[in-house]
């Protein structure tokens, strides 16, 4: 029995036997190299973006950051910006103190031709509390020449008394020459407070 074993296991056999195992043994690394190789290219590459995309994210923090300070150092450009661009809640209130004035003039039969607003928003100290939403605006009324003194001084009585919130701040009066009753070259300013 022995000897079939022997005869079984020669040398030559087990030099081949243990060269087909060395083959496969070698062939196996080299696939779990390759395998290990394409697993690490993945990595690698996803790292890559990864930190591309955190680069990129940096930059436009810092950009972010920039701009931030150039707005926190331009505030008096935005406020002049935003004196500049009328909204229309601004316009709304406009048109309620042209359609107040307006309607004070028509009931004295004094001709209003044209009302100019030029925004001031500086409320007087001590009004801050009151006026809180309160902004303040001049607005300067042109009456039509040839107007009667008595109706001009009861539309300017009717607009003193008002309840809207209204002060008559100025006044140019001009007499018509050659008419005693009548008056020329008439303007008021008000100062008008509107949400």
């Amino acid at each position: 029995m022995a000897k079939k074993l022997s005869a079984l296991f020669t040398a030559r056999l087990m030099r081949y036997g243990l060269l087909v195992l060395l083959v496969a043994l070698v062939a196996g690394m080299i696939t779990s190299l390759f395998y290990a190789q394409s697993i690490l290219q993945e990595k690698a590459t996803e790292t890559s973006r990864i930190k591309a995309e955190a680069e990129f994210a940096q930059g436009e923090v810092a950009t972010l950051d920039k701009l931030r300070a150039d707005l926190a150092n331009s505030e008096t450009a935005i406020a002049k910006a935003e004196a500049i661009v009328a909204d229309s809640q601004s316009y709304r209130y406009q048109d309620q103190v042209i359609d107040d004035i307006t309607s004070y003039a028509d009931r004295y039969k004094v001709t209003i031709e044209g009302f100019d607003f030029s925004a001031d928003t500086s409320i007087p100290t001590g009004q801050e509390k009151t006026l809180a939403s309160a902004k303040k605006t001049i607005v300067t009324v042109s009456v039509a020449n040839e107007t009667n003194y008595n109706d001009f001084l009861r539309l300017v009585r009717s607009l003193e008394q008002n309840v809207t919130k209204l002060q008559l701040t100025g006044l140019i009066i001009s007499p018509t020459a050659g008419s005693g009753n009548n008056i020329a070259q008439t303007s008021l300013e008000l100062e008008v407070y509107i949400q």
